[in-house]
């Protein structure tokens, strides 16, 4: 897998929101690689551009979005075509969103929703676009699928809603799944339920996927590789047992330090101190440096980058490592 071209190329992406009270930078110089079977996991506080950077892939950010690379599969996806760009959703990548019910039509049914998305990547007749969606449902779990299809989104669990949503982003067997917090609102049963099926899917169809969460122990037990983000920059990139290991920037080492389970019995957790920054008023500095307690006056001048290429690399001028 190392010696293949990239799935996914983002080089230096940035989405800026233009409000009333001035711009904001959701993304700013965001760039990573992704290979083709390989899971990455984006973390970071809410807020943190996690869910604005994967909608900016797939065209739906709301935003400006400016990079001066964007491709897929080799294609330059700026360059594609309004056509082409809407074949790329569905068949080249495929979204799951962070609440099953905004995904889903609640005055439609669920077979209703599945068969139309199943003719529109392939093509089928009603008939055969049914049995497909019976079969993707069966494919994610859900029992009595042919019975189940004609049933409106209000009479399933949020477990079983999630399934369905997973199944619309099957639809078009796509290379590149994206999945925005898809344990949200979820029991710890259902979540493990959840992410043993996504893992399952990427094992059977070889499709790399993208798991967004704010929860690190989902990330540890998932990923291959992890990209940390704050107020919308990558502050770090490792491999998931490097990150664990060794983190290196001030900021992953605080939210590993307030994990529950990091501190010792009948310690207190270790909340990372202050609030993420206005985005409206980033400065011209480190934007964690207001937070870090190693920070130096080079810190509020400078803004790190990092080097998307290397194995395990963090944006600091004095990385660390965990003091734990």
């Amino acid at each position: 897998m190392n010696g293949a071209s990239p799935l996914l190329e983002i080089e230096d992406l940035s989405v800026v929101f233009h409000t009333r009270s001035g711009p904001v930078l959701a993304n700013d110089g965001v760039s990573l690689t992704l290979r083709a079977g390989e899971t990455l996991g984006i973390v970071g506080e809410s807020g943190s551009g996690k869910s604005v950077f994967c909608r900016a892939i797939l065209g739906l950010a709301k935003g400006e979005v400016r990079a001066r690379r964007m491709a897929f599969d080799g294609r330059d996806i700026a360059a594609m075509s309004r056509s082409e760009k809407q074949a790329l959703r569905g068949r080249g990548i495929a979204m799951v969103f962070q609440s099953p019910m905004s995904s889903l039509d609640p005055v439609w049914t669920i077979g209703d929703q599945l068969v139309e998305t199943v003719r529109h990547h392939k093509g089928l007749d009603r008939a055969g676009a049914r049995r497909a969606a019976i079969a993707l449902l069966d494919r994610v779990g859900i029992q009595s699928a042919a019975r189940r299809l004609d049933d409106y989104p209000h009479q399933w669990s949020g477990g079983m809603l999630q399934r369905a949503v997973i199944a619309l982003a099957l639809a078009g067997e796509p290379r590149l799944m994206l999945a925005d917090e898809p344990t949200t609102a979820l029991d710890v049963t259902i979540q493990d339920q959840i992410l043993a099926l996504l893992t399952e899917l990427q094992r059977e169809t070889g499709m790399a996927l993208v798991l967004v969460s704010h929860d690190l122990g989902v990330i540890a037990e998932t990923v291959d590789r992890v990209a940390v983000m704050y107020a919308g920059r990558i502050v770090e990139t490792a491999s998931v047992r490097h990150l664990f290991e060794r983190p290196a920037h001030p900021y992953t080492v605080g939210l590993l330090g307030s994990m529950v389970g990091a501190a010792g019995q009948g310690e207190r957790l270790r909340p990372i101190p202050g609030q993420p920054p206005d985005l409206h008023h980033l400065g011209t500095g480190c934007a964690f440096a207001p937070r870090c307690s190693r920070a130096g006056d080079d810190c509020h001048r400078a803004v790190p980058r990092i080097d998307p290429a290397a194995a395990h690399d963090a944006a600091c001028l004095f990385p660390m490592e965990a003091e734990r």
